[in-house]
């Protein structure tokens, strides 16, 4: 911290690298690994293990860990410093987002009890589950689609006039419009601009039952897969 040091994105280093490509990167002997950069602070360093910080395909940060014996992390190790990247990951996201909207202590507690529940979800339909009960608490119409083959199923609707758990609501979307929604990674749209987009279009018939003007199309992320909107 002294040192102010800074790593920029993609320089060759393992820090370095493992922000640019949002992957872990694990040196058994950092004498032998071409991306290890050498620091005065560390000259005991043997191994070394790094874990992207990343929300949603997006890198926040890394979690470097430094050890000076050679081939200290094993493949356990891995998955437990991952699991720890995911947490401080998701605080940072939590963190900035207050900072960004200057929401009340209200709504900060809603998004802690929250992130604790998804926190111990144990499956998939966990997940979606606890996040639609949360959407029940923002004052806006609101849907969760899951992807299922080359199929967005309706999981939940949250409406004004109630809650409806999974009417049978079904839009085909292609692989290319997956990949073109989560490019923009949101995607607002206000009905009166007529979209001439395919895509765009069912979800405005869905969105003009369900009483909105304006909506915003937003991937559910696990990684680089999309699990739903």
């Amino acid at each position: 911290l002294r040192q102010g040091l800074r790593i920029a994105v993609g320089s060759r280093s393992i820090v370095g690298t493992v922000s640019a490509s949002n992957k872990p990167w694990v040196a058994d002997d950092v004498k032998q690994d071409p991306y290890y950069l050498e620091l005065e602070a560390l000259p005991e360093t043997q191994s070394e293990a790094a874990i992207p910080l990343s929300m949603g395909g997006r890198v926040l940060g890394v979690l470097d860990v430094q050890s000076n014996e050679l081939k200290a992390f094993d493949d356990q190790d891995v998955v437990t410093l991952q699991t720890l990247a995911r947490q401080i990951a998701s605080a940072i996201q939590n963190v900035r987002l207050l900072e960004i909207t200057q929401i009340d202590l209200q709504s900060a507690n809603f998004l802690y009890q929250t992130s604790h529940r998804l926190a111990d979800a144990n499956t998939t339909d966990d997940v979606f589950r606890i996040f639609g009960d949360a959407l029940e608490g923002i004052p806006y119409n609101s849907a969760i689609f899951t992807l299922e083959g080359n199929r967005l199923q309706i999981f939940k609707v949250i409406t004004d006039t109630g809650t409806n758990q999974k009417p049978d609501i079904s839009i085909f979307i292609s692989k290319n419009e997956i990949n073109t929604i989560v490019s923009r990674l949101s995607w607002q749209v206000t009905q009166a601009e007529n979209p001439s987009d395919t895509l765009v279009d069912r979800f405005s018939d869905f969105a003009i039952e369900i009483g909105c003007q304006v909506f915003v199309l937003i991937p559910l992320m696990s990684g680089d897969g999309v699990l739903g909107l």
